[in-house]
């Protein structure tokens, strides 16, 4: 029996140290490129004021919806889609994110609020700045042009629940709370609405997160994980509480100097190993979300902590929100001219038609963000 523990203690030694030589051959190399790129391989760092390359991908998350609900031009296979050999990964798996925007906004919430002191008044209001007012005025823009669809082509497009019920529900901002019958109106903003009781969970959590920063996020990851795993009712808020407390936990876990910027990288090719492996075996989608996405915002966030500078606008994080609440009205009006006009479908399958979408989504975002959302943002919370 002592000989067997022995062997056994042996392997698991053997075991470690593999992985121990593996980790700092990977590790070096990852620091010989740093070196080579002009960036020091230093394992203090101090996290920067903004992250820019998260910014970004943020908007890239934004496009990513806007490729995935590009279906909703009536193109029943993804494969017919424009440009499908280049966007596919867009086209075929831009519903995540959504859960990619939940990572990205645990993990900003907890770079912001675990260094500042703000009041319960602030923080609300902030919230409600930045998401309100644009929420509502696309949701009267959607009701506008529902409406004179219903008239002049005798149906709502895209969405079917356009009542007064259902509209009570969405300027409540609780479109997806339980309370619905279906999707409404600007439907997308489903996976905001969810996100608000989240928020006031991580408000509450917060006190704890400034004396216990790294471990009150993982108790709130491991009990909003056992509520979803375990069925409990409302599965979205869980997914959603699951996902943001992943992002709250990344960046808590990054910001100290006990953990340097490539043992993130190091786990993040391991996380995005386990998700290529989810994919080949066929595992369920949630098994790709939860090593996918954390990895890419480890990766991408390690390039702000290694001071890699963007070369690339990175203001595109700025429309996202515009993106994700614009795209649907800028779809219903081109729905609505080419059934009024009698225009063949088939031009939704074109490139040019593509590019005009995108450009006038991406268009209106801008004018949205710098005539309205920036400006009554700093007006409400003033």
């Amino acid at each position: 029996m002592w000989l067997q523990r022995s062997r056994a203690w042996s392997f698991v030694r053997l075991g470690g140290g593999l992985l121990r030589d593996f980790y700092n051959g990977v590790a070096t190399f990852f620091d010989r490129v740093c070196v080579r790129v002009g960036i020091q391989p230093s394992s203090t760092k101090q996290s920067p004021r903004f992250f820019r390359w998260l910014d970004l991908l943020r908007g890239v998350a934004a496009l990513a919806i806007l490729f995935w609900h590009y279906s909703h031009f009536y193109i029943s296979e993804k494969s017919d889609m424009p440009l499908y050999f280049l966007f596919w990964p867009l086209y075929e798996y831009g519903d995540m994110a959504v859960q990619l925007f939940w990572v990205l906004s645990g993990f900003v919430f907890a770079h912001v609020y675990s260094h500042t002191e703000v009041s319960s008044k602030e923080f609300f209001l902030a919230r409600f700045a930045r998401l309100y007012p644009l929420h509502f005025i696309t949701l009267v823009v959607v009701a506008v042009e529902q409406y004179i669809n219903l008239k002049v082509l005798g149906s709502f497009l895209i969405y079917e629940y356009n009542d007064l019920y259902h509209f009570i529900l969405n300027v409540f901002f609780i479109p997806h709370w339980g309370f619905q019958m279906g999707r409404s109106f600007n439907a997308p903003v489903w996976s905001v609405s969810v996100e608000l009781l989240i928020y006031v969970i991580f408000w509450l959590t917060l006190p704890f997160v400034k004396c216990a920063r790294r471990v009150t996020p993982l108790l709130a990851l491991g009990g909003m994980m056992a509520l979803y795993f375990g069925g409990a009712p409302a599965a979205s808020f869980w997914q959603c509480g699951m996902f943001f407390f992943i992002g709250a936990s990344l960046y808590l876990w990054a910001d100290t100097a006990l953990v340097p910027a490539r043992t993130m990288i190091v786990s993040a090719l391991g996380l995005t190993g386990m998700g290529i492996l989810s994919v080949l075996t066929h595992m369920p989608l949630i098994a790709l979300q939860l090593s996918f996405l954390p990895a890419l915002v480890a990766i991408i966030a390690t390039l702000d902590l290694r001071g890699v500078k963007v070369f690339v606008a990175t203001r595109l994080g700025d429309l996202s929100y515009g993106l994700y609440l614009w795209h649907i009205p800028v779809q219903l009006l081109l729905l609505a001219c080419l059934q009024f006009f009698s225009i063949d479908m088939s031009v939704t399958r074109s490139i040019p038609f593509l590019v005009l979408f995108l450009s006038l989504v991406i268009g209106v975002a801008f004018i949205s963000f710098h005539a309205i959302e920036n400006p009554l943002r700093k007006w409400i919370r003033s």
